[in-house]
Protein backbone atom coordinates (compact mmCIF):
# COMPACT_ATOMS: atom_id res chain seq x y z
CA UNK A 1 0.00 0.00 0.00
CA UNK A 2 3.17 2.87 0.45
CA UNK A 3 4.32 1.75 -2.56
CA UNK A 4 1.02 2.47 -4.04
CA UNK A 5 0.82 5.96 -2.49
CA UNK A 6 4.63 6.84 -3.37
CA UNK A 7 3.62 5.67 -6.89
CA UNK A 8 0.82 8.25 -7.02
CA UNK A 9 3.35 10.86 -5.17
CA UNK A 10 6.25 10.49 -7.63
CA UNK A 11 3.59 10.70 -10.54
CA UNK A 12 2.35 14.11 -8.94
CA UNK A 13 6.02 15.18 -8.69
CA UNK A 14 6.66 14.53 -12.46
CA UNK A 15 3.35 16.45 -13.56
CA UNK A 16 4.57 19.22 -11.34
CA UNK A 17 7.67 19.18 -12.38
CA UNK A 18 6.26 19.06 -16.52
CA UNK A 19 4.03 22.72 -15.29
CA UNK A 20 7.13 23.83 -13.95
CA UNK A 21 9.30 23.20 -17.24
CA UNK A 22 6.38 24.30 -19.32
CA UNK A 23 6.42 28.08 -17.35
CA UNK A 24 9.83 28.39 -17.43
CA UNK A 25 10.04 27.92 -21.33
CA UNK A 26 7.23 30.38 -21.41
CA UNK A 27 8.64 32.93 -18.96
CA UNK A 28 12.49 32.00 -20.82
CA UNK A 29 10.91 32.40 -24.29
CA UNK A 30 9.65 35.95 -23.23
CA UNK A 31 12.58 37.02 -22.05
CA UNK A 32 14.32 36.06 -24.81
CA UNK A 33 12.35 37.99 -27.35
CA UNK A 34 12.26 40.84 -25.02
CA UNK A 35 16.01 40.86 -25.02
CA UNK A 36 16.07 40.29 -28.78
CA UNK A 37 14.07 43.43 -29.41
CA UNK A 38 15.97 45.45 -27.23
CA UNK A 39 19.17 44.35 -28.28
CA UNK A 40 17.82 44.46 -32.21
CA UNK A 41 17.66 48.17 -32.59
CA UNK A 42 21.53 47.92 -31.63
CA UNK A 43 21.95 45.39 -34.39
CA UNK A 44 19.92 46.83 -37.20
CA UNK A 45 19.99 50.42 -35.53
CA UNK A 46 23.17 51.97 -35.20
CA UNK A 47 23.85 50.70 -31.41
CA UNK A 48 23.35 54.05 -29.83
CA UNK A 49 22.29 54.44 -26.67
CA UNK A 50 19.26 56.79 -28.24
CA UNK A 51 18.31 53.82 -29.96
CA UNK A 52 17.50 51.72 -27.24
CA UNK A 53 15.84 54.44 -25.12
CA UNK A 54 14.10 54.90 -28.48
CA UNK A 55 13.32 50.98 -28.37
CA UNK A 56 12.18 51.21 -24.88
CA UNK A 57 9.94 54.13 -25.55
CA UNK A 58 8.23 52.52 -28.42
CA UNK A 59 8.01 49.53 -25.81
CA UNK A 60 6.20 51.51 -22.79
CA UNK A 61 3.62 53.58 -25.43
CA UNK A 62 2.00 49.73 -26.64
CA UNK A 63 0.16 49.64 -23.12
CA UNK A 64 -1.02 53.48 -23.95
CA UNK A 65 -2.04 52.50 -27.49
CA UNK A 66 -4.53 49.73 -26.18
CA UNK A 67 -7.22 52.63 -25.45
CA UNK A 68 -6.74 53.30 -29.22
CA UNK A 69 -7.91 49.48 -30.10
CA UNK A 70 -11.13 50.44 -28.54
CA UNK A 71 -12.94 52.56 -31.26
CA UNK A 72 -11.87 49.19 -33.00
CA UNK A 73 -15.33 47.96 -32.53
CA UNK A 74 -16.54 51.42 -33.76
CA UNK A 75 -15.46 50.20 -37.07
CA UNK A 76 -18.30 47.91 -36.92
CA UNK A 77 -20.23 50.30 -39.30
CA UNK A 78 -16.98 50.35 -41.31
CA UNK A 79 -17.07 46.25 -41.59
CA UNK A 80 -21.23 47.39 -42.28
CA UNK A 81 -20.25 49.26 -45.21
CA UNK A 82 -17.82 46.43 -46.57
CA UNK A 83 -20.99 43.74 -46.57
CA UNK A 84 -23.03 46.64 -47.58
CA UNK A 85 -25.27 48.15 -44.90
CA UNK A 86 -27.10 47.02 -41.89
CA UNK A 87 -27.86 43.53 -42.25
CA UNK A 88 -31.72 43.46 -40.92
CA UNK A 89 -32.87 39.80 -42.04
CA UNK A 90 -32.10 37.04 -43.80
CA UNK A 91 -33.64 34.60 -46.82
CA UNK A 92 -34.14 32.01 -44.91
CA UNK A 93 -37.29 34.31 -43.52
CA UNK A 94 -40.20 31.78 -43.86
CA UNK A 95 -42.15 33.33 -47.43
CA UNK A 96 -45.18 35.24 -46.90
CA UNK A 97 -44.22 36.67 -43.57
CA UNK A 98 -43.05 40.16 -42.21
CA UNK A 99 -39.95 41.34 -39.85
CA UNK A 100 -39.98 44.64 -38.10
CA UNK A 101 -36.68 46.00 -38.02
CA UNK A 102 -35.40 49.98 -37.15
CA UNK A 103 -34.43 51.31 -39.89
CA UNK A 104 -30.95 52.92 -39.80
CA UNK A 105 -31.21 56.11 -41.87
CA UNK A 106 -34.53 57.60 -40.50
CA UNK A 107 -34.15 55.53 -36.86
CA UNK A 108 -37.71 54.62 -37.35
CA UNK A 109 -39.73 51.48 -37.38
CA UNK A 110 -40.14 49.72 -40.57
CA UNK A 111 -40.99 45.96 -42.06
CA UNK A 112 -39.29 43.54 -44.32
CA UNK A 113 -41.40 41.11 -45.91
CA UNK A 114 -41.29 38.07 -47.94
CA UNK A 115 -43.64 37.95 -50.30
CA UNK A 116 -45.19 34.97 -51.23
CA UNK A 117 -43.20 35.16 -54.76
CA UNK A 118 -40.27 34.92 -53.49
CA UNK A 119 -39.56 38.87 -53.23
CA UNK A 120 -38.44 41.11 -50.52
CA UNK A 121 -39.50 44.19 -50.02
CA UNK A 122 -39.50 46.68 -47.29
CA UNK A 123 -41.25 50.10 -46.23
CA UNK A 124 -41.62 52.54 -43.23
CA UNK A 125 -44.19 51.12 -40.92
CA UNK A 126 -45.98 53.92 -40.08
CA UNK A 127 -49.35 54.73 -41.38
CA UNK A 128 -49.40 57.56 -43.64
CA UNK A 129 -52.61 58.88 -41.97
CA UNK A 130 -52.09 58.95 -38.44
CA UNK A 131 -48.48 57.29 -38.05
CA UNK A 132 -49.65 54.07 -36.07
CA UNK A 133 -47.30 51.19 -36.89
CA UNK A 134 -48.64 48.74 -39.77
CA UNK A 135 -48.96 45.40 -39.47
CA UNK A 136 -48.64 42.27 -42.35
CA UNK A 137 -51.47 40.13 -42.14
CA UNK A 138 -50.21 37.04 -44.14
CA UNK A 139 -53.78 35.72 -45.45
CA UNK A 140 -54.40 39.16 -47.15
CA UNK A 141 -50.47 39.17 -48.28
CA UNK A 142 -51.38 43.39 -47.41
CA UNK A 143 -50.45 45.66 -44.75
CA UNK A 144 -52.85 46.86 -42.62
CA UNK A 145 -53.14 49.77 -39.71
CA UNK A 146 -55.01 48.86 -36.67
CA UNK A 147 -56.89 52.09 -36.07
CA UNK A 148 -58.67 53.33 -38.71
CA UNK A 149 -58.60 50.01 -41.53
CA UNK A 150 -56.04 51.54 -44.09
CA UNK A 151 -54.83 48.63 -46.37
CA UNK A 152 -51.64 48.49 -48.00
CA UNK A 153 -50.81 46.32 -51.14
CA UNK A 154 -46.57 45.97 -50.39
CA UNK A 155 -46.35 43.97 -53.85
CA UNK A 156 -47.22 47.01 -55.83
CA UNK A 157 -45.11 49.80 -53.68
CA UNK A 158 -47.45 49.75 -50.67
CA UNK A 159 -50.04 51.48 -52.52
CA UNK A 160 -53.52 52.35 -50.62
CA UNK A 161 -55.92 50.18 -51.32
CA UNK A 162 -58.81 51.13 -49.04
CA UNK A 163 -58.62 53.74 -46.30
CA UNK A 164 -58.19 57.13 -44.84
CA UNK A 165 -54.42 56.95 -45.70
CA UNK A 166 -53.58 59.88 -48.16
CA UNK A 167 -50.48 58.17 -49.85
CA UNK A 168 -48.41 55.15 -49.70
CA UNK A 169 -45.76 53.79 -47.41
CA UNK A 170 -42.30 54.95 -47.98
CA UNK A 171 -39.84 52.36 -49.42
CA UNK A 172 -37.05 51.30 -47.63
CA UNK A 173 -34.26 50.42 -50.33
CA UNK A 174 -32.81 47.14 -49.54
CA UNK A 175 -29.73 44.59 -50.60
CA UNK A 176 -30.13 40.88 -51.06
CA UNK A 177 -26.61 39.41 -50.85
CA UNK A 178 -25.61 36.46 -52.15
CA UNK A 179 -24.33 35.12 -48.48
CA UNK A 180 -28.38 35.10 -47.53
CA UNK A 181 -28.08 38.38 -45.93
CA UNK A 182 -30.60 40.89 -46.09
CA UNK A 183 -28.81 45.00 -45.61
CA UNK A 184 -30.04 48.26 -45.55
CA UNK A 185 -28.01 51.56 -46.04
Amino acid sequence: MEQDLFAIDSREKKVVSRRHVLAFMGTSSAAATATILLSGCSLFGGGDSTATTSSTTTTTQAPTQAPTQAPESAATPTQAAQIGGTVIGATSQASNSAKTFTDPANSQGAVLIHLGNGNFVAYDSACTHEGVTVNYDPATQKLVCPRHGAIFDPANGAVVLSGPAPSPLAKVTINVKSDGTITVG
